[in-house]
This record gives structure tokens, sequence and C-alpha cells, in this order.
């Protein structure tokens, strides 16, 4: 929802993300929880930090997606019941 694409071609970008290894994957009931491995890998550090400091546009865009990705945890945890807690913890977390 946040990134205006098909849950299907987020969920193939997930897939290759996890086989490069740098993410981690659990199901929980049908949520696929994925999280950032930590400790973070070097390169992808140096990147996270470059776009959360960086003045660019593309800087910019993603504070906007955190913010509505941040909105759009906390309506889920307010309205699922079956909501994971994993996904609801989520709801203040940043990377």
């Amino acid at each position: 929802e946040i990134l205006g694409e098909a849950q299907v071609k987020i969920s193939k970008q997930l897939a290759s993300i996890k086989q490069l290894g740098l993410v981690n994957a659990k199901r929980e009931g049908t949520w696929m929880i994925y999280q950032i491995k930590t400790p973070i890998p070097g390169l992808l550090f140096c990147n996270l930090n470059y776009l959360r400091e960086s003045k660019s546009s593309i800087s910019a865009q993603l504070h906007r997606d955190l913010h509505a990705r941040a909105l759009l945890l906390k309506r889920v945890c307010q309205t699922l019941d079956n909501c994971p807690d994993k996904v609801c913890d989520w709801i203040h977390c940043s990377f």
C-alpha cells in the first residue's frame, strides 16, 4: 500500500533481498514478517545512513514512506484482531 505496488511484486522483491542475506523472514499466521538482519551488513548500513541523512529527493521520499508506514501499521493494528504482535511492535521502529 505504501509503495503503490502489487503485493506479489513486493513479495518477489523481498524474496530476492532475502536470498542476498540482507533480511530474515518469519511466517506469523498469514503474514510474512521481514526484518533487516542484525548486525546490519556494512554496505546496507552505509546506504541506509546516506538515505536517512541526505537532503536528496530520494531521501525525502524515504521519510514520507516511513511516515506512511507508521500510520499504516497503527491503523492495521487497531483494526485487525489477527495482526501479529511483531507487526504491531514495529509501529515505533525505525531502521
